[in-house]
């Protein structure tokens, strides 16, 4: 049986300053990121702390992602292991976690 929730999931959203993450519900920002890349991090720490999950919308506000925090923390490990940007190897395992959640970041 799943632990249950201790705190709101953590969405990752627009801002006018960049990106947000914010709990379910709140108009309130938690924090206030330049990059989405950075905002997930913080999503997926707070996620972590919370026992939640985290809601990832794209740029038109469309849920791209609503997953398990430890797979998107472990690409973003990933991510950030590359000195120069993100590999081919980094995107087929990204692909492959998106096909596998029936997912599809086309539109971003």
């Amino acid at each position: 049986m799943a632990p249950k929730h201790k705190g709101k999931d953590q969405w990752v959203v627009r801002h006018p300053d960049g990106w947000a993450v914010r709990g379910e519900g709140s108009q309130k920002a938690t924090t206030v990121t330049k990059t989405q890349k950075e905002a997930i991090e913080a999503a997926v720490k707070i996620a972590q702390k919370k026992n939640t999950d985290v809601v990832i919308q794209n740029q038109r506000g469309v849920v791209r992602l609503g997953e398990q925090h430890q797979k998107i923390s472990e690409l973003l490990g990933m991510w950030d292991a590359e000195p120069d940007g993100t590999s081919d190897a980094w995107w087929d395992e990204f692909e492959s976690f998106l096909r596998d959640q029936r997912l599809d970041l086309s539109d971003n």
